[in-house]
């Protein structure tokens, strides 16, 4: 028997907006069924109720699980920015049929805060009266947002696959075994089910509801388990693929020798050396769109050239702050990879320059992306390195190639200038500049130093 964990018909109505985007023919069906157990009565069949329907449906009525691929009965849903969505139903159902056979558009967002996003309205509902719904929904980034998404879909997967009706606030015993269930049977990571957890509290503080479920000792201490147990499947990891100025050099020279046009082996190697030796997020600096910029978006105008350097401004950094990062690169002499001069020459070929472009935009029109820049920057390395250290390449790997550079040498380096020329406030920047043997051999003579010099001042 099937038991719908859903409080309502606007719950239902959410779930059926999704599930038309993977086989509306099949989903009509479906979503029909489902309406006819929230006892609409238009939509029941003759001479059944919609509760006997519940206690004993008909073969035909019976919503069969989610199989990745094509839609079957209550969806699984994804990442929620790669599905576009459908206009907004009210808490009342109305025009059902309609919505059901509502066409679907593309729903993107490419700022990084909005006052607006009407598939929200599932977690906003619940907000006190006095609340404004505009401003809460700018305090959270669009990522943070589609993360809690991601852990409400997941925990209404849970909820379909264990007949577990969900309700707020969610107990103790609820949450243990969504946790299980979620680490042992859909084997997500410990890092991705604290995040959920977390988005969960977060969640229940929005439909203004006790959360202190979600602080629950043995939860805590359930994941710490989870992660303990994880390091033993990871003891060779090696982190991310460390880019070196050698294997940058290599990359320019499989760049020139491609297929693509002059000016796309221009964008591709400026993208390169700007990433390497700014330590930017291919984020600050590369569209999220191929074919739109959104205010965020880095473009010509924010690109300010110098004598022996240029000025970058990055208008929305990983840390929000009022006027944004003035990023500050500079002309590399003695080596054939100088930011500024591939910036100068990509500026010089295209020749009509319009500054509300993308610096990286291809010939095609389209804006370089963080996806097919990582594509070629995998196809560039393939010659030089194992299949391992492909694997592990991506392009957020030319931000830790600086830093590791200064941390081979903590002679003449501090903690310090790891710190600023990567931007951290925190001490995140120890993922990336890992300590090198030179840190060792450097700590290794003070100690003989230290021996030594107490050697001599003990008297015989």
């Amino acid at each position: 028997m099937y038991i719908t964990p859903y409080e309502n018909l606007f719950d239902i109505v959410q779930v059926a907006r999704r599930a038309i985007q993977d086989d509306p023919a099949k989903a009509h069906q479906d979503i029909l069924r489902l309406v006819s157990r929230m006892a609409i009565p238009e939509n029941i069949p003759p001479g059944r109720t919609a509760t006997a329907i519940v206690k004993k449906p008909r073969e035909a009525d019976i919503v069969q699980p989610y199989k990745k691929g094509s839609y079957q009965g209550p969806p699984v849903i994804g990442s929620a920015s790669k599905r576009p969505r459908i206009e907004a139903v009210s808490d009342t159902g109305e025009n059902l049929t309609n919505i059901i056979q509502t066409k679907v558009t593309e729903y993107t967002i490419d700022t990084k805060y909005v006052d607006d996003r009407p598939e929200l309205e599932l977690i906003l509902r619940h907000l006190p009266s006095y609340a404004n719904k505009q401003y809460i929904t700018a305090a959270y980034a669009n990522t943070t947002w589609n993360r809690m998404k991601s852990a409400i879909k997941c925990i209404e997967k849970f909820a379909i696959h264990s007949n577990t009706p969900i309700s707020w606030p969610m107990s103790n015993f609820f949450l243990h075994t969504f946790t299980t269930w979620a680490l042992d049977t859909q084997s997500l990571s410990h890092s991705t089910v604290k995040a959920y957890i977390h988005d969960i509290s977060i969640i229940h503080k929005l439909k203004n509801v006790d959360h202190n479920n979600c602080k629950n000792f043995l939860l805590k201490a359930t994941i710490k388990g989870a992660a303990n147990l994880n390091l033993y499947e990871e003891i060779d990891y090696e982190g991310k693929a460390p880019i070196t100025l050698d294997l940058i050099k290599k990359m320019g020279y499989q760049i020139s020798k491609s297929d693509n046009s002059l000016e796309d082996k221009q964008v591709f190697w400026t993208a390169l050396t700007v990433a390497f030796w700014g330590s930017f997020r291919m984020c600050e600096i590369l569209a999220k769109n191929a074919h739109t910029l959104s205010t965020e978006s880095l473009t010509w105008k924010d690109i300010e050239f110098n004598e022996n350097s240029c000025s970058i401004h990055i208008k929305f950094p990983k840390v929000s702050k009022r006027g944004g990062d003035i990023i500050e690169i500079f002309k590399v002499k003695g080596l054939k990879c100088c930011p500024v001069k591939a910036l100068q020459m990509l500026k010089s070929l295209h020749s009509s320059t319009n500054l509300q472009n993308s610096p990286f935009t291809l010939s095609s029109g389209k804006n370089l992306t963080a996806q097919v820049f990582t594509t070629h920057l995998k196809h560039w390395a393939a010659p030089y390195r194992d299949h391992e250290f492909i694997d592990r390449l991506t392009g957020h790997c030319c931000r830790a190639a600086i830093p590791r550079i200064l941390a081979s040498r903590p002679d003449i380096t501090e903690k310090d200038d790891i710190l600023v020329w990567g931007r951290w406030t925190s001490e995140a920047y120890k993922i990336y500049a890992k300590k090198s043997q030179m840190t060792r051999r450097i700590i290794f003579e003070k100690i003989c130093f230290v021996i030594a010099d107490s050697s001599s001042r003990t008297p015989a």
